[in-house]
């Protein structure tokens, strides 16, 4: 499903592209990683800090209301142990198709549908190694995005969002007959973005 979703995104992004003028732009910041944990773990995985870049454009539908969508690389995921003993990291590829509602000069509110391809997962222990353990996770994962951006004379714009994952993605296998993993837990990617970007 979520597969045909990141597709249809994407059509629609292609297709309004080719009707309207639009204006293009590249973009980075800082993530801030708060992944949700079903049942909550005691004090045990903490969130993670790390970064995402890519492109967006943005076609104007009314005077006050213009599409936003995105092509973004997101590094995010999760700490195990507050002496960062180990980590988790999620090399996302995501498409956020999103609406901007102007309020004032250069302030809009932002929200929309984002669909993420998880293109890599490496597991880390302290700072010494990582290694591929991508089989653990869902390919793709669908969230909801809200937010606000302030774009300043000449280009410039200021971002910050928050990202609610609506889907499980570690991904599900049986621990014994009858009991599998995503009984006992269940983990959705949550977290804010800033960034900072420029329109051409």
């Amino acid at each position: 499903m979520f597969k045909r979703l990141f597709f249809a995104l994407a059509f629609v992004t292609v297709a309004f592209a080719a009707q309207a003028q639009f204006q293009i732009g590249l973009k980075a910041g800082v993530n801030v990683s708060n992944t949700r944990f079903s049942p909550e773990p005691l004090d045990f995985l903490r969130g993670k800090t790390d970064f995402h870049a890519g492109v967006f454009a943005v076609a104007p539908i009314t005077e006050r209301v213009a599409f936003q969508p995105e092509l973004l690389y997101s590094r995010q995921g999760f700490r195990v142990g507050g002496s960062n003993l180990a980590s988790v990291n999620l090399h996302y590829l995501q498409v956020p198709a999103l609406l901007n509602f102007h309020v004032t000069d250069g302030l809009s509110v932002q929200a929309g549908p984002q669909v993420g391809y998880l293109a890599d997962a490496r597991v880390g222990v302290g700072n010494w190694f990582a290694i591929s353990y991508g089989d653990a996770f869902q390919k793709w994962d669908a969230s909801l995005v809200g937010g606000l951006q302030y774009e300043l004379p000449g280009g410039l714009t200021l971002g910050g969002r928050y990202i609610h994952g609506l889907s499980n993605v570690n991904r599900n296998f049986d621990l014994v007959e009858s009991f599998s993993f995503n009984d006992f837990v269940r983990m959705r990617n949550a977290g804010f973005q800033f960034s900072v970007g420029y329109k051409f």
